[in-house]
């Protein structure tokens, strides 16, 4: 389909584009596409888990699913529900789609959505726009306006924030009182720009529920919308030009987001709305760490206690890490059983983590490698070193909060943690699962270590597994070949952390589909700009 025909139908919406007057609403349809699963194809699953009845796809309504959820959490609470979404909605490993990327281009200063994931943002920050993320009503000052920047408003919550998360009937009852502005910023954009559609559904309880409301309150003096879908039905055709909204079908065969992607292409607005793509600016302004680099590598398969289990391969994965990083770094300072005079005890732990970052400037990188037990107590997530004791482990292990205070100090802004810390069948203490990735202990992990970024061996509920044939973990394997090289994929003469994350999961996971062992590495990143891991 060509927008540049004669007799144009699109006419007003590229003028509005070009006048900067476009905006977009982005519907779970197009996360879909990329992989994720279907607001029918989750809430259906949790029915199934929990014995509650919900009508096939081709009948059910939006307002159905809303009310399972619900049912849902009565029946088994809503900690069980969020813990399931965030599971299935973890983008590490997807990218967004061609049709992300096409609406990223455009020249559109606002998009509103129903999507919790985060693909939206990723789409535009590669696109070399800065994101504004809105999920209350007290971050709407502070949404950009600059030519380079977008506002993401995400009106069921961001699946980081899991108290911002809007997802069964109690929760919707609640929404437009606790979100007033939010809404009324929706009804303001509507009223007065060309608003684009993408990812509609006809069982999208969201995008009926919310932007049904808002349309109530305008009737006829809404402006028409541009609804991009791959196939209508006639019901759905009526109800949506009631709404002002023209359909722009693309057919249920073949691939629709390819299409959809390439009709958002050729909708190249009459007069740029911004002046110049933005270019990014030279590696070193936007990749963290162009400054020296400091390791410290922990490895323990050696407890004092002996009621802490012994591991295998961590102290042979470190050794292998710090061959790895020697020549690289500047100061690799590697804690073992063997290496004596500097073992990994809590005191050497930390004194070293401490003279690196005092020694550390604003442009280098401090990078903590700790390959043993992780354990979570009394609301805190623990390392657990060498001279650890069971029954007093919140006095004995290592805080992450701690190590967050003793990395703070440090003026480097590269600070990474990779952390391999939940090993197959080796569990600490009685009652818990063979050393199981618990939800709290990453969920406080990630929480304790904000501000940096995090990579994680494993998934919550899942174990680090070791390969039998290397003697290393799985994880640690692919980690190694990743800073070895393998993970700059476009030549570039450096890894960084996005690089190594991606290398690492998509190994680790071919390994786990292999082999029938689940275990995904985790990335957490609050940090602006990417960290050079390792220099070729």
């Amino acid at each position: 389909m060509n927008v540049h025909s004669q007799g144009d139908p699109y006419v007003d919406l590229k003028a509005g584009l070009a006048s900067g007057n476009g905006a977009a609403f982005v519907c779970a349809g197009l996360s879909v596409d990329a992989g994720l699963p279907s607001w029918y194809s989750l809430i259906a699953e949790l029915a199934t888990r929990a014995q509650i009845d919900v009508a096939p796809e081709q009948w059910v309504t939006g307002e159905a699913l809303v009310d399972a959820a619900q049912a849902y959490i009565n029946k088994r609470g809503l900690h069980s529900l969020i813990a399931y979404v965030k599971e299935q909605f973890d983008t590490i490993g997807i990218a967004p789609t061609e049709a992300h990327r096409a609406l990223a281009r455009l020249p559109i200063g606002t998009v509103f959505t129903t999507n919790i994931d985060n693909l939206l943002e990723l789409a535009y920050r590669e696109a070399g726009m800065r994101v504004r993320v809105v999920v209350r009503d007290q971050e709407i000052p502070f949404a950009g306006a600059d030519s380079d920047c977008v506002t993401i408003v995400k009106l069921r919550g961001n699946l980081d924030q899991p108290d911002t998360l809007v997802l069964a009937r109690q929760q919707f009852d609640e929404l437009y009182l606790q979100r007033p502005q939010m809404f009324k910023l929706l009804e303001t954009e509507l009223g007065r720009r060309d608003m684009l559609y993408l990812g509609m559904s006809q069982a999208d309880p969201y995008f009926n529920r919310i932007v049904g409301e808002v349309m109530s309150q305008l009737g006829p003096f809404m402006r028409t919308g541009y609804a991009l879908l791959c196939e209508a039905t006639e019901a759905r055709r009526l109800e949506l030009a009631r709404s002002h909204i023209q359909i722009v079908e693309f057919g249920a065969d073949g691939d629709c987001s390819q299409r959809m992607a390439a009709w958002l292409n050729e909708l190249a607005p009459l007069e740029p709305a911004r002046p110049a793509p933005v270019i990014p600016p030279p590696v070193s302004q936007y990749v963290l760490n162009s400054g020296h680099s400091w390791a410290v590598l922990v490895g323990i398969n050696d407890y004092h206690d002996p009621n802490i289990p012994n591991l295998r391969a961590a102290v042979g994965d470190v050794v292998a890490l710090g061959q790895v990083l020697s020549g690289h770094y500047d100061a690799v300072r590697v804690l073992t059983d063997a290496t004596l005079g500097r073992e990994p005890t809590r005191a050497n732990i930390l004194a070293e983590l401490a003279s690196l970052a005092q020694v550390a400037a604003a442009d280098d990188l401090i990078l903590l490698h700790f390959s043993g037990h992780g354990v979570e107590e009394h609301g805190e997530s623990f390392l657990v070193p060498s001279d650890a004791r069971l029954p007093a482990l919140s006095d004995t292990a290592i805080g992450m909060a701690h190590i967050r205070t003793v990395m703070e100090r440090s003026p480097a802004r590269a600070k990474v943690i990779i952390l391999d810390a939940c090993h197959a069948g080796a569990a600490i203490g009685s009652g818990r699962d063979a050393g199981t990735m618990t939800v709290d202990f990453i969920r406080r992990v990630f929480e304790q270590a904000e501000g940096m970024a995090v990579l994680a061996s494993c998934k919550q509920g899942q174990k680090s597994w070791e390969r039998t044939d290397t003697g290393h973990g799985v994880f640690s394997e692919f980690l190694l070949e990743a800073l070895g090289g393998r993970a700059d994929f476009d030549q570039k003469g450096f890894v960084t952390v996005s690089d190594a994350s991606r290398y690492v999961t998509d190994g680790v996971r071919r390994w786990s589909v292999e082999n029938g062992a689940p275990q995904t590495p985790t990335l957490q990143y609050t940090v602006a700009g990417d960290i050079v891991l390792i220099r070729l």
